[in-house]
């Protein structure tokens, strides 16, 4: 992996908050490469997390596999976006 300053990390970032980008555009704009930008918005989410309490997350599975599958991604999208957390969590089975 190429040795690359924080400051491109904090622009990767920023952009991403935005929600104009998608990983593949971010990488493209930066000149790096996805996995790149995945690993650094990996590691920005491991940062800014808060646990989340087992009842909240039994309820966002519940809610996940009650929607239509049209919106079960949007709806994993913005659990994802509000709670911080890997949307992979939604398709766990109950810890």
């Amino acid at each position: 992996m190429k040795n690359v300053p924080p400051t491109l990390r904090e622009r990767i970032i920023e952009a991403w908050t935005t929600g104009s980008y998608t990983e593949i555009q971010l990488a493209e704009q930066f000149n790096v490469s996805r996995a790149y930008v995945t690993e650094v918005l990996n590691n920005h989410r491991r940062q800014t997390a808060t646990p989340i309490h087992r009842r909240t997350l039994g309820l966002a599975r519940e809610l996940y596999s009650a929607v239509p599958s049209e919106v079960a991604g949007a709806f994993a999208r913005r659990f994802e976006e509000v709670t911080h957390a890997n949307k992979g969590l939604l398709f766990m089975p109950n810890l």
